[in-house]
């Protein structure tokens, strides 16, 4: 599902990633503890420097869950060509995103950028968040080669609207919050939405299940 050049795109930016994550952190007195700093340059309390593997982890994630899905498919190959653009968008557009994110943790963590507002950044990943959900309903379901995971095509196409439809939402609260909650709280509560949001979907695709042949 994924072509060479978004492959090796996402892969050099993961490999950049990582190493400025141990460049970082060969240069901290502890290396275990992250300088933060908030709006004009206000210090707050430190994070964990392993929140630095964190963004090439996403993109890691995402290069085998996109993978796993493309060798478990069982449609015929023309079904695959829409995902394999869509896959391929996704993972390039999620591997800039995240090292932006990455780029900016450092850079503040060094004392440069403090006049920056990082609700921007908040701000870019929800509005892409929100384009890249609302093309999951335009693409053919994917019947799985594991029984347990597929779906009959009509069920298979409502999760993939409801799938989203969760996504536009969550990719909404990240706006919203970028933009009216106070700094220290939106982590938690963009956090929390997220795993609601991945409950909810995973419940969804399995309720879906009842009623089918086994």
């Amino acid at each position: 599902m994924i072509n060479r050049k978004a492959f090796w795109i996402a892969l050099a930016l993961v490999a950049a990633m990582l190493a400025a994550a141990v460049w970082r952190i060969s240069l901290l007195p502890d290396w275990t503890h992250l300088p933060r700093y908030g709006v004009n340059g206000v210090a707050m309390s430190p994070v964990s420097s392993a929140i630095l593997f964190v963004a090439p982890g996403v993109v890691l994630f995402f290069m085998a869950r996109l993978t796993w899905r493309a060798r478990t498919a069982r449609n015929p190959g023309e079904s695959l060509q829409p995902w394999k653009k869509y896959g391929n968008v996704f993972l390039v557009l999620i591997s800039v995103i995240v090292t932006l994110a990455q780029t900016f943790i450092i850079t503040r963590s060094l004392g440069l950028l403090l006049t920056m507002n990082p609700r921007v950044l908040l701000v870019i990943m929800g509005l892409l968040s929100m384009a890249i959900s609302n093309a999951l309903p335009k693409l053919p379901w994917l019947h799985s080669r594991i029984a347990f995971l597929d779906l009959d095509p009509d069920k298979g196409a409502r999760f993939l609207r409801y799938k989203g439809w969760l996504g536009v939402f969550l990719g909404l609260a990240v706006v919203l919050s970028g933009l009216f909650l106070p700094f220290n709280v939106i982590s938690p509560v963009v956090l929390s939405m997220a795993a609601v949001v991945v409950i909810i979907g995973v419940a969804y695709r399995f309720s879906g299940r009842r009623g089918q042949p086994q």
